[in-house]
């Protein structure tokens, strides 16, 4: 009860911070969008969203309730970067791939944890993954100080975190880390497209909360300090994707990844990671040559 109560003062709290924020812009001023925000653990239940900009405003708020997607409202500047948390607590619970011998079960939290996903700009929809948390520590946010302390975040710093990520993890650089993927659920244990479906093998092989975990502890400052962590990943998503020839035709995992980019090999990578963001790559093959077609499983 006394969990319950303190959730639902903590909501009542927010939503009093975003009355004020309306209440500053003039008291009728009309939502900018609405942002579909979807973590993928597997699905997500009861986990918290906020969502500011790129100067660490609040803009709106939500949860992921029993769906495991929350459709936030967003009321100011969103003309930049975008910046998305998700808080879990101890009445949130996310479905687990590696319960059961890899078949899953949905799990409850037990120890709050929180996670970003820093994207350069406003879109329809934005995951919030063990990956695009790692991009945005890579990034330089830290999460303990989103939404206590202002913050600066660039559309370059955005691409640049995420580009450090895929080359650390052999992923291609145009893979639509910033997209929302598909969760695993109990019902439906193999997600319908290659994002959701690359995280779900992962997690059967590893508790998917403790390996989000284990990748923004190798990362400081806005570098990777732990390389081996994206190493050990590196090769689980090798065999990952060769086991499903669904996933080796859509995600070509390169040969060798890249803890330690040059600042050529970077600013290659900056380029095709803001160029899939822009044209919607999402929606089509991720591959080496960044061709177009299904993500389907």
């Amino acid at each position: 009860m006394i969990k319950r109560l303190s959730r639902v003062f903590t909501r009542l709290a927010v939503s009093g911070a975003m009355l004020g924020l309306i209440a500053a812009c003039g008291g009728d001023t009309v939502p900018s969008a609405t942002l579909k925000v979807v973590p993928a653990l597997g699905a997500v239940y009861n986990g918290d969203v906020t969502v500011y900009s790129s100067t660490g405003t609040l803009l709106g708020t939500g949860s992921t309730g029993a769906t495991g997607t929350a459709n936030v409202v967003l009321v100011g500047d969103t003309s930049g970067a975008i910046v998305v948390k998700l808080a879990l607590t101890t009445t949130s619970s996310f479905f687990d791939e590696s319960a059961n011998g890899g078949a899953g079960a949905v799990t409850n939290v037990t120890t709050p944890f929180s996670m970003l996903s820093a994207a350069p700009s406003l879109s329809s929809e934005v995951g919030v993954t063990s990956l695009t948390n790692t991009a945005a520590a890579l990034a330089g946010l830290d999460v303990t100080k989103v939404g206590t302390t202002s913050f600066a975040l660039t559309a370059d710093q955005a691409n640049d975190g995420a580009a450090r990520l895929l080359l650390a993890l052999g992923l291609p650089t145009n893979f639509p880390v910033f997209s929302a993927p598909v969760p695993a659920t109990a019902t439906a244990p193999l997600p319908t497209d290659s994002y959701g479906l690359m995280l779900a093998r992962l997690g059967a092989n590893t508790d998917p909360l403790q390996q989000a975990k284990d990748m923004v502890a190798a990362v400081s400052t806005g570098s990777i300090t732990t390389a081996s962590v994206f190493n050990t990943i590196f090769a689980d998503l090798k065999t990952v994707v060769a086991e499903r020839p669904s996933l080796s035709t859509a995600i070509a995992v390169a040969s060798t990844n890249n803890t330690a980019p040059t600042d050529e090999q970077l600013t290659t990578a900056k380029a095709a990671v803001a160029s899939a963001f822009t044209s919607g790559a999402a929606t089509g093959a991720i591959g080496a040559t960044g061709a177009t077609g299904s993500l389907s499983q």
